[in-house]
């Protein structure tokens, strides 16, 4: 019994830490693009898409200010679908030069669940990037 209760404990650190370094390897993978936003600020998302060679985005929610609901000022691109709602998931957030009408961005999010298909590639693609932050 206690041979398994160590065991169980082991595999659950193994699990644990492979996580943690899974999450660590992505953060700073995608804290490249926010160092090097200047690439990018002015240009199609589908840049910034194309240059992501290692990982892609799984999930996106567009958000509005709180001033205009109407409008949806960025998005958060996420790249776990099991723990995109943790407070621990990795956002890639992008600020969008002009403001995605809330109708279009909702019709993709109820359509596809707010997984990035192709669908929301194509359309995301050609909004053209204010500003990138990266956190967790």
């Amino acid at each position: 019994m206690k041979y398994l209760k160590n065991s169980l404990i082991i595999i659950l650190i193994s699990f644990l830490s492979t996580y943690v370094k899974a999450q660590m390897d992505t953060l700073s993978y995608l804290k490249q693009f926010e160092v090097n936003k200047a690439k990018y600020v002015g240009k199609p998302l589908s840049i910034l898409l194309g240059d992501m060679t290692a990982i892609q985005p799984k999930l996106v929610f567009s958000h509005s200010a709180f001033t205009n609901k109407h409008y949806r000022i960025f998005s958060d691109f996420k790249f776990d679908t099991k723990n995109a709602y943790s407070i621990n998931s990795i956002s890639l957030l992008v600020y969008w030069q002009a403001p995605i009408q809330t109708g279009e961005a909702n019709q993709y999010r109820d359509r596809n669940k707010s997984l990035f298909t192709p669908d929301e590639r194509s359309f995301y693609g050609n909004k053209i990037i204010k500003d990138i932050k990266v956190y967790r």
